[in-house]
């Protein structure tokens, strides 16, 4: 799956976006400036889909447990205002073409209106389409109606029951398109959000020993809390005729680690009989000894469990990292672009990072200008800058030439770096010129 678009209207900090992506997109800008919100609104989807809660139109989340906490309708619709009518958008690409009933479909468009009505949530309008086809269901005054187009046959004014949850049409509403599947669209639409998985900023600290249940986990968690159990789950994976599987992950991130310079060598060290309790050590770099991961430092473990989401993960997911720099050297914060476009390429990932680091960044316009490598060049990657004008986050995308130059570089857009060097050149021509007299 490949998310090509993001739209919203009046969600949190936004008028109005509508943001292309990528197959690396990387959005940069000042703390509160709308970057986290991007997330927010496709995880926003993500958690209400996945609720046990079928008539919740919108699932806001609950603390420590979903994946945002954002309230509730008020608090997350632009200007706290609950008059406000707050929309999200979705184009996204399937990568096997559908053969439906009457065309084959390559790529699905989401688009939903939500409104506050008598302290209720309403869905007010859905919509599914495709290059050909448009299906979609509006509120009116009491009663919802269909609309949509079967290829040459318009459909209108259908009395139809409320939608289901944030992204399902009545079944008895798809029955006046021939042409479509009743389950077509939202399982398409379920399938493309099982792909997202995401990773927060502050990932879990590092423990002495960890314990596994003999199970692969299925997912890292939202802190990564996971990432050993993946890592012993793909070691300890065994098959009937005895293949290996696809992908080593122990191995990845001891390749890795070694090409961020952070660590030799990962081992784990079964501390029971029943191998359910493991050390786990690594090699800290020019050292001659192995040391628990928990008396490494905390920059190991907070980049573990990046490594390890890039391989777990499906391939074809959409990969979501909140501040993947966090606790890194800058050295490292660099080579993170280079993990990012080598696992993307091998794995066939989208990934959407929000991040601070300006070395993260020149990094990536580096490898724009070398394109020793098919997705390091500047139609695959797309990079934005988050700003603040008149209490609306705006997006300014980067426009990057051939040689990796940034054309339209915002100004202090990572802090005034060269107005802080001339003044202490200043401060030194000064400081000498003191001396030289006394």
């Amino acid at each position: 799956m490949k998310i090509s678009l993001l739209a919203l209207k009046n969600f949190k900090g936004w008028r109005e976006v509508e943001l292309p992506l990528g197959q690396i997109t990387v959005l940069f800008g000042t703390n509160s400036s709308g970057k986290s919100s991007i997330l927010q609104s496709i995880l926003l989807l993500k958690q209400t889909v996945e609720s046990f809660d079928r008539d919740r139109v919108l699932h806001f989340g609950e603390p420590h447990r979903d994946y945002v906490e954002l309230g509730d309708f008020r608090e997350t619709v632009y200007g706290h205002n609950p008059e406000n009518e707050m929309e999200i958008g979705i184009l996204w690409h399937l990568p096997n073409p559908l053969a439906n009933r009457s065309e084959v479909i390559s790529d699905i468009k989401y688009n939903a209106r939500f409104r506050l009505t008598d302290d209720h949530i309403v869905l007010w309008s859905l919509q599914y389409s495709t290059e050909k086809l448009k299906i979609g269901i509006q509120k009116d005054l009491k009663d919802y109606r269909v609309f949509g187009n079967d290829f040459e046959k318009k459909i209108d004014s259908q009395i139809a029951s409320p939608p289901i949850s944030c992204y399902r049409i009545p079944p008895e509403a798809v029955k006046s398109f021939p042409s479509i599947d009743q389950y077509l669209f939202p399982h398409e639409f379920e399938k493309l959000l099982q792909c997202v998985l995401y990773l927060g900023p502050l990932r879990q600290p590092p423990e002495r020993l960890y314990r596994w249940s003999g199970a692969g986990p299925g997912s890292l968690g939202m802190k990564g809390e996971d990432a050993v159990q993946a890592i012993l789950a793909n070691l300890k994976y065994t098959h009937p005729d005895k293949r290996k599987p696809p992908i080593d992950i122990r191995e990845k991130v001891e390749k890795w680690m070694k090409r961020l310079g952070v660590a030799e060598n990962v081992e784990f060290t079964p501390v029971e009989h029943n191998g359910r309790l493991y050390d786990f050590r690594i090699t800290v770099q020019d050292d001659s000894y192995q040391v628990s991961i928990a008396d490494a430092g905390v920059g190991v473990s907070q980049l573990l469990p990046v490594i390890v989401q890039l391989y777990f993960a499906p391939r074809g997911s959409v990969l979501i990292f909140e501040q993947p720099e966090i606790h890194l050297h800058p050295s490292v914060q660099a080579a993170l672009a280079d993990l990012f476009i080598e696992a993307a390429e091998e794995m066939n990932h989208q990934i959407i990072i929000e991040s601070h680091s300006e070395h993260f960044l020149v990094r990536m316009q580096r490898r724009i200008a070398e394109s020793e490598m098919e997705l390091a060049k500047k139609e695959h990657i797309r990079l934005y800058c988050f700003e603040i004008e008149n209490k609306c986050s705006y997006a300014k995308e980067l426009n990057l030439d051939n040689y990796g130059k940034i054309e339209n570089w915002p100004d202090n857009f990572f802090g005034d770096t060269l107005g802080d060097r001339e003044a202490i050149m200043r401060a030194m021509i000064r400081r000498k010129a003191m001396e030289r007299r006394s």
